[in-house]
């Protein structure tokens, strides 16, 4: 696994490959900064790019996060913080 794919139901879909889907973002993971005493498996600032949501007003955001087949990545233990900011124009 070197990157997963963030979706979020809330957004309009966009192409993805030969495909389309409600995609947020795409986040590296760069494994050789992994253990180095951080306690951060990934710490990644995605591009600022605008995004279309499906509706004027979203007072959440569902997420999920899958790897590049689709699948749901499993968490074993840890925790997992997205932070998203979200500016409309």
């Amino acid at each position: 696994l070197n990157k997963f794919y963030i979706y979020c139901d809330e957004l309009e879909r966009v192409l993805v490959g030969n495909t389309s889907a409600e995609l947020l973002a795409i986040i590296p993971i760069d494994w050789s900064k992994q253990g180095q005493g951080t306690g951060e498996l990934i710490s990644y600032s995605v591009d600022k790019v605008k995004k279309k949501f499906k509706k004027t007003l979203v007072s959440s955001l569902h997420i999920s996060l899958k790897d590049g087949e689709g699948k749901l990545i499993p968490f074993d233990s840890g925790s997992v913080l997205i932070n998203c900011l979200i500016h409309y124009a």
